[in-house]
């Protein structure tokens, strides 16, 4: 019998997410945790048929693509994830995308401070830096390439939000309604990019709008609507 498997991990909190679905599913729903299913090699759990969403960025989301790349299964985002996207190069494609992000900084004599530090890969190491010589010292124990710099947007003024797409629709978190710049925004991202659903946080200021993190791991933890649009187009896929 066809199920949703989604995949978990244990380095991020995504598990109460995962399990909203689970309950409000009318389907099978198996919650897996991706590092027990990869040491286990247990692929055989994987049905034709079977419908598939990685809620998480673990880099053994490729090692499971692998394995199961014989078995007709629907992956979401399947084509998006194979394009192996760091942070870093997804902000860079989403400027490219015309799309407002925080500026980012090539070399340390433009910082201007305090600036985020961030870690190129998703779920990595993020924090603010106020002095030069606090970055010094993280690059003492660090590896600097590693890492990249993003200026600092949010301003005690600002509005942070988060956004979830699925199923062609656009929810804010806590039911709050969409502003045109955030379709706007969705719109471009659907254009550009091969992507099935995902969420997005923006930082609205007196500047504008800016994008500080695109995740195809979407848990819709904190959107009912964008939940329910998720489990309908499960069930739709499920019962083909």
């Amino acid at each position: 019998m066809s199920s949703l498997k989604l995949f978990i991990s244990h380095n991020e909190k995504s598990g109460d997410a995962a399990n909203k679905i689970k309950n409000e599913l009318s389907y099978q729903c198996d919650v897996i945790f991706i590092e027990d299913f990869v040491e286990c090699g247990d692929y055989e759990i994987i049905n034709q048929g079977d419908v598939i969403h990685f809620s998480c960025n673990s880099d053994l989301i490729y090692t499971v693509i692998e394995n199961i790349k014989d078995k007709d299964c629907f992956i979401f985002n399947k084509n998006f994830i194979l394009k192996r996207y760091d942070k870093l190069s997804l902000q860079l494609l989403l400027k490219e995308s015309d799309i407002n992000v925080p500026k980012i900084y090539n070399t340390l004599s433009e910082i201007k401070l305090p600036v985020f530090c961030k870690q190129t890969r998703h779920t990595g190491i993020i924090f603010k830096v106020f002095t030069l010589s606090a970055i010094n010292y993280f690059f003492s124990k660090f590896k600097e390439e590693n890492f990249y710099f993003e200026e600092d947007v949010l301003k005690p003024q600002s509005i942070e939000n988060k956004y979830y797409y699925s199923n062609g629709k656009i929810h804010a978190r806590n039911q709050k309604k969409v502003p045109k710049e955030v379709k706007d925004i969705c719109q471009k991202v659907n254009q550009n990019f091969d992507i099935d659903i995902y969420s997005i946080d923006i930082i609205k200021t007196e500047n504008g709008i800016f994008v500080i993190d695109l995740n195809p791991a979407v848990g819709f933890y904190l959107s009912d609507k964008g939940r329910m649009d998720f489990i309908k187009t499960v069930e739709d896929k499920l019962g083909d």
